[in-house]
């Protein structure tokens, strides 16, 4: 383990932040694979969706994270720091809520609850230090980040989902 370490802190941290599109990435597979069922017995955990409706916003959550990994890696700006830190956070804290708390709470798999874990957690966490160790986030700007971040994803979010519903109405 120390030794995959040291081979991560030797690439530089504008390209290892590639790491967290592979994570996340995993992360909405599993989501699109199980959550449109388990979304029907989830209750107030997670509204019903159906396949076509939910695969369509994870789509564009994931192409969002894309976007926001490839403008900091490219560029490096303050805003792209702002926007990656803020992802990070985010991406963090879905492992708890919803997917932890609602396993608990309902007693069953929350799907993206073991790939949170196993993936999005350690990659979030190194990240998130490395990066403050780098100079890349402080602890403001990663609070100002996570609250921007949100305020796009969350606009992205209900847009998706009602896109994807009606385009599965359509068909």
């Amino acid at each position: 383990m120390l030794k995959v370490l040291e081979s991560l802190n030797r690439v530089h941290f504008r390209h290892i932040v590639w790491v967290l599109a592979i994570s996340e990435t995993l992360h909405n597979i599993e989501e699109a694979i199980w959550l449109p069922a388990w979304s029907h017995t989830a209750g107030m955990w997670h509204p019903s969706v159906t396949a076509f409706e939910f695969r369509f916003a994870v789509i564009a959550i994931t192409l969002l994270f894309y976007g926001v990994i490839w403008y900091f890696s490219r560029y490096g700006t303050k805003a792209s720091r702002y926007l990656l830190g803020g992802a990070l956070v985010i991406i963090l804290f879905n492992v708890f809520i919803p997917h932890l708390i609602a396993t608990i709470a309902l007693s069953q798999y929350a799907p993206g609850a073991i790939s949170g874990i196993l993936f999005n957690i350690p990659v979030t966490l190194y990240l998130l230090r490395r990066g403050m160790r780098e100079g890349f986030f402080t602890p403001r700007e990663l609070v100002l980040g996570t609250i921007v971040f949100t305020v796009v994803a969350g606009t992205l979010l209900p847009v998706s989902f009602a896109v994807g519903r009606l385009i599965d109405s359509l068909a």
